[in-house]
């Protein structure tokens, strides 16, 4: 045999690849009947068996679109909800950059007061009336308070106040009609009130009408009016 060749170049540059190297039978005799050389002309060896390197290019990462918003944590009052995004379309490869901003997003939500049972506490007594002939007003209060005892006078419905006139009586000396009025003035009638709805629709029914002694009231042990203080009279008396 002669000396082996050198190695080929290997057949890959990595991930594994093969070479050779050859060598030549010589025969010195020439002519004479000599057996061949033994062995294998040619060998092989696996060459730049180590893995390949990526050439791909960075790729950033994209973000997904926002989900839905979440129900809102609270009925009123004041609550929040929230969505988010992935950094999935694409996902950052072979070193890309990751998603800028962020992947949560909180909003507030059912802002508005919530709605309470409050409720009246009871009325005051009324102020005192301290004056002794008509021209004053007395009053009363009450307050609106939440169900933690808080007031709160937005919530509850109605007035919380309420006036009347108090000590009715007329002054002494006090003009009236333009006239003075006497400190021994003798009582007389109001004006007839409207009469009263019948008291049947049919067949004879009766209503009445009212009228009181204060135009003006007796003063100082003087008369009272004379007469009636009511009126009744017929009414619808045709047949049902």
């Amino acid at each position: 045999w002669s000396n082996w060749s050198n190695w080929t170049t290997c057949s890959v540059t990595c991930s594994g690849g093969v070479q050779s190297r050859t060598r030549f039978c010589l025969n010195p005799f020439r002519g004479l009947d000599r057996p061949a050389c033994r062995g294998d002309n040619q060998e092989e060896r696996i060459c730049n068996n180590h893995p390949c390197k990526t050439t791909a290019t960075k790729l950033n990462g994209g973000w997904s679109s926002w989900s839905n918003w979440t129900a809102c944590n609270e009925t009123c009052g004041g609550g929040v909800k929230s969505r988010n995004r992935t950094c999935t379309r694409p996902s950052p490869r072979y070193g890309g950059a990751d998603c800028q901003g962020e992947g949560d997003e909180i909003k507030s939500c059912r802002t508005f007061k919530c709605q309470v049972q409050s409720k009246w506490t009871t009325w005051s007594p009324w102020y005192p009336c301290n004056v002794t002939c008509p021209g004053r007003i007395q009053s009363r209060s009450k307050k609106c308070l939440d169900p933690e005892g808080r007031l709160d006078g937005s919530v509850c419905r109605g007035d919380d106040k309420m006036e009347r006139v108090c000590n009715t009586n007329p002054c002494p000396g006090e003009y009236n009609n333009m006239e003075r009025v006497c400190n021994t003035m003798s009582g007389a009638w109001s004006p007839w009130s409207s009469w009263t709805f019948c008291s049947a629709s049919c067949s004879g029914g009766t209503r009445t009408r009212l009228r009181s002694c204060s135009n003006p009231a007796p003063q100082h042990g003087r008369a009272a009016c004379q007469g009636k203080v009511g009126e009744t009279q017929d009414c619808n008396t045709h047949p049902c």
